[in-house]
Order: C-alpha cells, then sequence, then structure tokens
C-alpha cells in the first residue's frame, strides 16, 4: 500500500510532467501554421452582462486574474500551514531558508537592476525574484531516491519564504492605483467576518468559499490591488483546527466499528446491507469533522491547480512566438536580466546566504547533504516558471520587452532544473564511482 508521501511524490512528479508538455505544445502551437488560432483563442472577449451592467474581459485576462486566485489560495493555504506547524514554525530551524529566501530574492533583483539599469523596464526587477514552488518540487522528485529528505524540506521552506516575498512586491509595486474603500470593504468586511467565522466555530468550506469569491475577491479586484491576492488573503482566515479533537474522533470510530459488525450482514458477494451503509456514511462525517478546514481545502484544490489551473495558465502565456526571436531579442536587456537573475542570481542568493549564515553559526546546512547538493537545492530555485510569468505579464506592456521576457524565464528555468538536478544528484554518483574502482 502506497504511503501518503508516495502518493504526494507521485502526483507531484504527474504534474510536473504534464506542466512541461503543456508548455511544448504552447510553443509548437504558437509557432505552427495555426499560430493565429492560439493568439485569437486567448483575447476571445468573455461577458457577463446583468441589466445596463456590463463586465467584458479577454479569456486571458479570466485566466490570469480569476483562475490564478485558486493557485495563489492554495499557496495561501500551504504558506499558512507551514507557518503553523510546518518546517517554519520553529524559528531556530527557520532561520536559514529565511535567509536564504532573502538572498535568493535580493541578489536576482539587483542583478536585473544592474542590468537594466538605464532602462524603462528597470522597474520590471520582480520578475527573476520569483520560484516556482510546484515546478521545483516536482522536478525534484526525479531524484527523490538519491539525496536525504533535509534537502527537499530545505526547498520547501525557502520556497515558501519566496512565495511570501513574491505576494509581497506584486501587491506593493506592482498596483498603480489603490481605491481605499473598496480595500476597507475587504479587509474590515468580508475578512473579519470569515476570521470571526472560524473564530465562532464555523467549518464548512463553502461558506468560506462563497464569501471569499464573491466578497474578498470582488473588493479587492476593485481596490486596484490584483485580485489574485485576495486568495492568499482568504487563506489565512481558513480555521485551522479540526472540530473534533483526535481523542473524540477514535472513541466516535471504535463505537462506530462495533455497530457496523453488529448491522445485519449480507453475503460477501452482494452489496452492503442498508444499515451497514448507514454506519459507513456516519464514519465519513466523523472522518470530515476531525479534519481540518485548512488540510480539507488543500486536499481539494491541490489536484485541480496541479492539473487544471497551471495547465491552463501555461498553456496561455508560454506561447512565445519564436520567429520574432533575433540577436537583438536576445541581447535585450530585459532578457539579460531575466536569465542572469534566474539562473545565476538565485544560486548565489541562496546557496551564497546559506554558506554564509551556517559559517556565522545562526544555523547549519540540511541534515546528510553535501554542500554540492545544497548548491544543487538552489539553483532549483531559479526555476521561476508560473510565477516569473505571472509577474511579467503584470509588470511588462510593450511587446517587445515581453517577448524578450518570456525567453528568459523559459530558458533559465530549463537549465537551472538541468543543473540543479545534476549538482544534487553528484554526491551519489562520487560514491558510487569510488565503490567501484575501489580493490
Amino acid at each position: 500500500m502506497l504511503t501518503l508521501l508516495e502518493h504526494q511524490i507521485r502526483s507531484r512528479l504527474f504534474a510536473t510532467l504534464l506542466l512541461f508538455a503543456v508548455v511544448i505544445v504552447a510553443l509548437v502551437w504558437a509557432n505552427s501554421p495555426w499560430s493565429h488560432f492560439y493568439f485569437e483563442l486567448w483575447h476571445t472577449h468573455l461577458s457577463i452582462e446583468i441589466g445596463s451592467f456590463e463586465l467584458s474581459k479577454t479569456l486571458h485576462h479570466r485566466i490570469n486574474d480569476g483562475l490564478m486566485s485558486v493557485f495563489f489560495f492554495l499557496i495561501g493555504l500551504e504558506i499558512r500551514k507551514e507557518l503553523i506547524h510546518g518546517d517554519l514554525n520553529d524559528p531556530k530551524s527557520a532561520l536559514v531558508p529565511i535567509l536564504a529566501a532573502c538572498g535568493g530574492m535580493i541578489i536576482p533583483a539587483l542583478l536585473y537592476v544592474a542590468i537594466n539599469w538605464d532602462s524603462h523596464s528597470v522597474n520590471t526587477w520582480g520578475i527573476p525574484m520569483a520560484t516556482d514552488i510546484a515546478f521545483a518540487l516536482g522536478t525534484i522528485t526525479f531524484i527523490r531516491k538519491r539525496i536525504v529528505p533535509s534537502l527537499i524540506i530545505f526547498l520547501s521552506a525557502f520556497a515558501i519564504v519566496d512565495d511570501i516575498g513574491t505576494v509581497a512586491v506584486i501587491a506593493i509595486v506592482y498596483t498603480p492605483d489603490i481605491v481605499l474603500l473598496a480595500l476597507l470593504i475587504a479587509g474590515g468586511g468580508f475578512l473579519l467576518v470569515m476570521y470571526g467565522a472560524g473564530r465562532f466555530g464555523v467549518w464548512s468550506t463553502w461558506f468560506y468559499f462563497i464569501i471569499g469569491l464573491f466578497g474578498v475577491w470582488t473588493a479587492i479586484n476593485l481596490s486596484g490591488i490584483h485580485a489574485t491576492l485576495a486568495g492568499v488573503l482568504a487563506a489565512f482566515t481558513i480555521p485551522s483546527k479540526p472540530r473534533m479533537t483526535s481523542g473524540n474522533f477514535l472513541t466516535k470510530m471504535g463505537l462506530l466499528r462495533k455497530e457496523f459488525d453488529k448491522a445485519d450482514k449480507l453475503p460477501e458477494s452482494q452489496l452492503l446491507s442498508d444499515d451497514r451503509v448507514e454506519v459507513i456514511e456516519e464514519m465519513k462525517m466523523v472522518t470530515k469533522r476531525a479534519e481540518a478546514p485548512l488540510q480539507r481545502m488543500e486536499e481539494y484544490l491541490d489536484p485541480m491547480v496541479s492539473i487544471f489551473v497551471l495547465p491552463l495558465f501555461a498553456l496561455a502565456n508560454a506561447g512565445v512566438p519564436l520567429g520574432k526571436l533575433s540577436l537583438e531579442s536576445l541581447t535585450h536587456p530585459v532578457f539579460l536580466g531575466v536569465f542572469v537573475g534566474l539562473f545565476a542570481g538565485k544560486l548565489l542568493g541562496i546557496f551564497g546566504i546559506t554558506r554564509l549564515a551556517t559559517g556565522i553559526g545562526w544555523g547549519t546546512k540540511p541534515e546528510g547533504a553535501s554542500w554540492s547538493q545544497v548548491a544543487g537545492i538552489a539553483w532549483l530555485g531559479g526555476i521561476g516558471f508560473t510565477m516569473s510569468l505571472f509577474i511579467a505579464e503584470l509588470a511588462l506592456t510593450d511587446e517587445a520587452e515581453v517577448n524578450a521576457a518570456k525567453p528568459g524565464i523559459l530558458v533559465a528555468s530549463f537549465l537551472s532544473a538541468l543543473a540543479g538536478i545534476a549538482l544534487a544528484n553528484s554526491k551519489k554518483k562520487r560514491e558510487k564511482s569510488k565503490r567501484v574502482t575501489s580493490p
């Protein structure tokens, strides 16, 4: 029987392969004889009319602003879970990953600014700051049997902190105008209602979904702040404690098991009796009460985001017209800034700060790992992909700059993945080689 961890690893690997396949499809489609269908599809307008009110947005906008809110909601759930009882809960053990993440955001941003110093695109330094946690964790599954678990924990921890920083940058830097009244309605109204409901014992996931979608998301959208941030804010109001304690759960399940044994029995070849079906349904309800709404929502959303939301986002945003690429575009300051920031800046920032922090005694490197493996994991932080593409869509308005940034993101993410896997796997290969050559 597969353990929960094995299920997660397999699903993460499948999601990564699917995402990679979708990127290839988007690139091929955008450069095929049917490329005009690709670009026309995403610019198709979807309209909502209620009386005289009309809201018309493109399909591309619906995906990037609407569906991606679900992704950011999941990110918010993961961040909150890590802060409550995850790798970021213990300040002592979390210090090194936090510092590493800060280095992995600051150094790429500085390299981007240095390369784009004389360009008006200098303000888009947030693009190479981001790490795509889903893609990075999916990539590491290719070598999961050859590395120690502490490296996966280290990657998860600094990537989560990176997500916090990325969300902050989107909210502060890439929000042009803020409507204060709408923001107060979102924070002082709907978010307060969600928080209060959790405090007073409301465990219905549908309640939080409806208030979050029709209340927080709408108000945040009207405030001028990017609507995806509503997902992160709403996630922090979801109750993290179950309705039923573990002790009560075990007691109740023990009683239900006895009821199941006493219920009418039918031959094994037939369906369960109605009495046993009723007991099973009650067991499901008890199990639901023993799981916190935060964990239940994360369990529901993770496969939807991995299999539907992120692939659709990649399909809509990764289609770069390669015919427009030239020596000029490959030497464009935006391309160079993004590429250098992700491929070199992430490694320098994450690994450099980790080495410095452990050197002065502020923490230790991942247990059982070599420094070359730590560097490999740091290099995986250069997989910006989804998050970097998202910021590029927000920050850049010039088509030439967008067409320069996207190839930089894709190439840097791909090379960072290859280099990270090779370096993280290097220790195992050397040990194997020594065993073979030894007398």
